[in-house]
């Protein structure tokens, strides 16, 4: 289970689908990142391999598997969204999300960047990451990866 929060006034945000446009039941799209959304990326600590996951507030979501840094993009297929929900306020909007992994990630240690990108009703948009590499932004570059969380205790 993880969780996101964004904090300020939150009606200068295009979100998709809009603020009071009610709910559609979660779903997998593409292309997310385009528009508001928050997004995990979660990797085994000793390999190269990763996921990236897509929330946004239409309802939608994606989840990708890569081999390498940008190498070999593939919807994950054998990911699963257990549960998922917003909280949409004047002054913030929360997202949680509960996702079945592969076991290779949920028996491992793991590395994870957490990002969003946040579109403003006037169409700039930002690009928000526990740390950012040089230069443009960049979600998927291996320094993002800078939260840890280990591998839960053997029964």
């Amino acid at each position: 289970m993880f969780g996101f929060r964004a904090i300020g006034d939150v009606a200068k945000i295009l979100w998709p689908g809009g603020i009071s446009s009610g709910f559609e039941p979660w779903h997998r799209a593409g292309e997310l990142w385009k528009h508001s959304c928050f997004e995990i990326f979660a990797r085994v600590a000793t390999r190269p391999e990763y996921l990236e996951f897509n929330f946004a507030t239409s309802g939608k979501w994606a989840a990708y598997e890569f081999t390498d840094y940008r190498i070999d993009m593939q919807d994950a297929a054998n990911v699963r969204l257990v549960t998922a929900g917003w909280v949409i306020r004047a002054s913030r909007t929360e997202l949680f999300a509960r996702i079945e992994m592969p076991f290779a990630f949920m028996a491992a240690d793991l590395n994870l960047a957490f990002s969003a990108v946040i579109e403003e009703t006037g169409g700039t948009k930002s690009y928000w990451a526990l740390t950012h590499p040089p230069g443009k932004p960049d979600f998927h570059h291996p320094t993002c990866f800078t939260a840890t969380l280990p591998a839960p205790p053997l029964p």
